[in-house]
């Protein structure tokens, strides 16, 4: 019983801080996204495109107007920034050489 009670308070609990703490940040030689607990490092020099995405598989996105980043050798993450042409105008400046598929 009190496990079901535990349970069934840190599954609101986790839904609001994966909600209040997602945000992206572009810092010198990375691509920082955050979502609640979990944390990713994308390596700015190993982005090889960025694409739109309707995906609705499971990531650090708050809406399914997404941009799914492309890195490594078979890597990728989906993120939905907030002004994606202001994040897409600066991912393009730092990292000139990438693929960026239109709209």
């Amino acid at each position: 019983m009190t496990t079901t009670l535990v349970a069934c308070a840190l599954a609101p609990a986790l839904l609001l801080w994966l909600t209040w703490a997602t945000h992206y940040e572009l810092v010198e030689h990375d691509l920082l996204v955050r979502s609640g607990p979990f944390r990713w490092r994308v390596p700015l020099a190993q982005i090889r495109s960025v694409v739109p995405s309707r995906s609705v598989v499971s990531a650090p996105a708050l809406s399914l107007d997404r941009l799914r980043i492309d890195y490594g050798r078979a890597s990728s993450i989906l993120i939905s920034p907030r002004d994606k042409l202001r994040f897409l105008s600066e991912l393009q400046r730092r990292c000139p050489g990438i693929d960026v598929a239109s709209h």
